[in-house]
């Protein structure tokens, strides 16, 4: 009894003495929280990863149905594309999916879009998760895909008045397993494994597609003479860039086979302006100013004999004198006395019919007719033209537009330096033509190519002739609102690469006075009215300069400042010029609701 009393005793003296002495008493009590801490830790940091890997799962679930809506796999029209053809079927599950579904007519095709859709899905959760395995790393993946997702699509067609509407709708959702980071974090689920399942949530995706829409595009360019040189900065010529453009956009709006959202009635033409341009027609050897005015005005002009060079060099007679000495009666300042080249105050002296004189003043290159700048003191062009021009006129023509050209424009010339002469050559080349339809983009380039700049600048020439040929509308029956049950979208394509020389103010006269509302309402008069309203589009890109203030204003009240585009660089002229036709195809949004598809 004493002894078991005696032990009692020690045992307690013992254990008071241990609770007295301080010694150690941390690294007992980190030894006791140890457990716990480490079981905190690996909450922390699993938890944590799988929070955020939650998240991202749900982007990656999101981002995978946006990729579906744009494939469209399932409905797409027109030849299947790489990727989808790639896939394999082995012949077992082809025969299980024939007796599965024995309506399916194209069972093969399919089991592609099922395996595609998957290959898409199960990409991008696997980028997004950190898991791409597609270089054999998959031990070392944090998540797995235990089974297929669900990705299912479905389409819906509404027909409309104004045509019809396409609604392609995709979701998607699936489960993958991520490993713990920490050995101890298996203790967090109830099964004890080392590895947790993550949901994603259904994400859905839709893509609303209208009836396609075919489109008359009419290319108004700059060829006058600097279109040859090189765009700054790089190694190309602007004229060769712009071909360049041109052939693209034709591979994408006219190639022989065509994607299913562009429109086999799709048409381009081309008017080539410098100072004038070309009719359309069999006559490629003559330019136009397509103006209207009063046709028997007469006028007195003087041209100077002499030229003045520049770079200081001694004065010379011009060009004018030998050119215009046979065609009109040169006179002194009386306009009496025959002009003596001898014996003058420097100046030929004419009066006579003010179409006959624009016509030869622009006919060849006459020295002393045509200003460079609007600053300088004398122009002879412009003095006569303005006596002939009447802008009330001019602008009552377009409302008379339907493609042809059946009342014959007054200043008509041969084809020369100010206007579209290839003089490398001296051959005479068709600067305007239109249409160039489904199957002969080729075509286009190649008579694209073949065209040389010439010329000073009036860009109002081109937009005239250019908006007349865009009225000329679509002859096939197929083309026709009621068949394809939507109107067609014309766009009028404006580029240059400098102000307008020569006849200075004209364009911007004729924008402050209404010209551009005027075409844009005369091609709106071929809109159908029982179908949706496509109005005409005019757009103006400025190639590789910057114009001046007014210039700028007067183009943006043109066409819009919407529609207003600088372009210094080749990509950026293709991604304009795709951008005012509207070539870039809806790649779909994602919708937080499931859409009525799958309801």
């Amino acid at each position: 009894m004493n002894r078991k009393l005696n032990a009692t005793r020690y045992i307690y003296r013992q254990f008071k003495q241990f609770c007295i002495n301080q010694k150690g008493a941390y690294a007992v009590m980190t030894a006791l929280l140890a457990f716990p801490l480490l079981f905190l830790i690996a909450f922390t940091i699993d938890g944590t990863g799988m929070l955020l890997d939650k998240a991202r799962f749900a982007q990656a679930t999101d981002q995978a149905a946006l990729l579906l809506v744009a494939e469209n796999n399932a409905y797409r029209k027109g030849n299947d594309h790489y990727d989808l053809k790639r896939q394999s079927v082995p012949q077992n599950e082809l025969d299980a999916y024939k007796r599965e579904f024995p309506s399916d007519e194209k069972p093969k095709r399919s089991l592609q879009t099922q395996k595609r859709n998957q290959e898409l899905v199960q990409g991008i959760v696997k980028l997004y998760l950190r898991s791409d395995d597609s270089n054999g790393q998959s031990n070392s993946s944090p998540i797995t895909i235990p089974k297929d997702f669900i990705a299912d699509c479905r389409i819906s067609s509404k027909t409309r008045t104004n045509g019809e509407a396409n609604t392609v709708a995709c979701k998607v959702d699936g489960d993958v397993e991520r490993k713990f980071f920490l050995p101890w974090s298996r203790t967090l689920t109830s099964n004890n494994q080392d590895k947790t399942t993550i949901g994603s949530g259904t994400s859905y995706a839709v893509k609303e597609k209208d009836v396609v829409v075919p489109i008359d595009l009419m290319l108004v360019n700059d060829f006058s003479g600097s279109m040859t040189d090189k765009l700054q900065g790089h190694a190309h010529k602007k004229i060769d860039i712009l071909k360049d453009v041109v052939g693209n956009i034709a591979d994408e709006l006219i190639k022989k086979e065509l994607p299913e959202n562009i429109s086999k009635y799709n048409r381009i033409g081309f008017v080539s302006f410098a100072l004038g341009a070309q009719q359309f027609g069999n006559d490629y050897s003559r330019c136009v100013l397509p103006f209207d005015g009063n046709a028997d005005a007469r006028i007195k002009v003087k041209v100077a004999h002499w030229v003045y060079p520049s770079d200081r060099r001694p004065r010379y007679v011009g060009t004018a004198y030998r050119i215009l000495r046979n065609q009109f009666n040169l006179k002194k300042s009386d306009y009496k006395t025959p002009f003596d080249p001898l014996d003058n105050d420097g100046y030929m002296y004419i009066e006579d019919n003010a179409v006959k004189l624009s016509s030869a003043f622009l006919a060849d290159w006459v020295d002393n007719t045509i200003a460079y700048s609007e600053y300088e003191p004398e122009h002879p062009i412009e003095t006569v033209f303005y006596k002939y021009f009447d802008m009330k006129k001019t602008l009552n023509r377009i409302d008379k537009f339907d493609g042809s050209f059946k009342e014959p424009y007054d200043i008509t010339f041969n084809k020369a330096q100010p206007c579209l002469k290839d003089r490398q050559t001296g051959s005479i080349q068709n600067t305007t033509n239109i249409w160039f339809t489904k199957g002969e983009s080729e075509k286009l380039k190649t008579e694209m190519s073949s065209l040389k700049p010439e010329g000073w600048t009036l860009a109002s020439s081109g937009v005239l002739i250019g908006a007349n040929l865009l009225m000329n509308k679509n002859k096939n029956p197929e083309t026709d609102p009621a068949k394809l049950r939507t109107n067609t979208q014309r766009i009028l394509i404006i580029l240059s690469d400098g102000e307008d020389r020569g006849l200075h103010r004209l364009t911007r006269e004729l924008i402050e006075e209404g010209m551009c509302t005027r075409i844009k309402n005369r091609l709106d008069t071929l809109q159908d009215t029982g179908y949706r309203n496509l109005p005409a589009k005019m757009a103006f890109v400025a190639f590789g300069y910057k114009q001046t203030d007014s210039v700028k204003k007067s183009w943006e009240s043109c066409v819009g400042d919407d529609n207003y585009y600088q372009a210094d660089t080749p990509d950026r002229l293709l991604k304009v010029f795709k951008k005012i036709i509207g070539l870039e195809e809806e790649v779909g949004r994602s919708s937080s609701y499931a859409p009525d598809l799958f309801k």
